[in-house]
């Protein structure tokens, strides 16, 4: 148990100095993160075309975020899943061509993130 009277970072954490332009510096607690799960996106958008555009353009900047600060993602089936919910115009073509791929988005060429798997049912491991 934390001491409630002690700061949160005073229990282990360290801490890293920045400097800003002015020459003042700041603390910033820090901590030694070893596993990081069940990490939750919502990404909503106001037709199913904007919605199939704007998730690579997420899940790339997710790849690339993680793999920057060391995190490795595991993509297997069953981990790193995407649930689609098209509603609107032209959502039956997308949830067609969604089959036709695998039920697969291609997420471009980010190294370490290969296309992301689409299911309709999600079970906690």
């Amino acid at each position: 148990k934390r001491d409630v009277g002690r700061p949160f970072w005073a229990s282990g954490g360290s801490s890293v100095r920045w400097g800003d332009a002015s020459g003042a510096d700041d603390e910033t607690p820090t901590f030694e993160v070893t596993y990081v799960d069940d990490e939750l996106m919502m990404l909503a958008g106001k037709s199913p075309s904007v919605l199939m555009v704007a998730i690579p353009i997420m899940m790339t900047a997710v790849c690339r975020s993680f793999s920057f600060f060391g995190f490795h993602i595991n993509w297997k089936p069953g981990k790193t899943e995407a649930f689609i919910n098209l509603r609107g115009k032209r959502s039956a073509e997308y949830v067609a061509q969604l089959a036709m791929n695998g039920s697969m988005i291609e997420l471009g060429d980010v190294p370490g993130c290969p296309s992301l798997r689409i299911v309709r049912q999600y079970s906690h491991l």
